[in-house]
Order: structure tokens, then sequence, then C-alpha cells
């Protein structure tokens, strides 16, 4: 059981947020990786059409 501000949070509310915040990291994670991905095709393409 987790305690903030003389409030406590049950165990099952403490693994639903833990859960989301790993649901929301690998989200992210993908999202900067497909970001990446799309920098680069846009790269390759600028220095196809400059030779």
């Amino acid at each position: 059981m987790a305690t903030t501000n003389n409030a406590t949070l049950s165990e099952s509310t403490s693994i639903e947020n833990r859960l989301w915040g790993g649901v929301k990291f690998v989200s992210g994670v993908v999202e900067m990786l497909v970001a990446g991905g799309l920098c680069l095709k846009l790269l390759n393409q600028i220095n196809l059409q400059l030779y």
C-alpha cells in the first residue's frame, strides 16, 4: 500500500498506475522510433534529389 500526503492508495490502484505508466513509456518509445524513421526517410529523399 502506498502513502502520499496522508492518503493511502490500494494495491490494485498502485498496480494499475504502474501498468499505465509502462504502456505510456512503451508507446513513447515507439513514437520516437517512428519519428526517427520518418526523418531518415525524408533525409534520404532529399539526398537523392540533390545528386
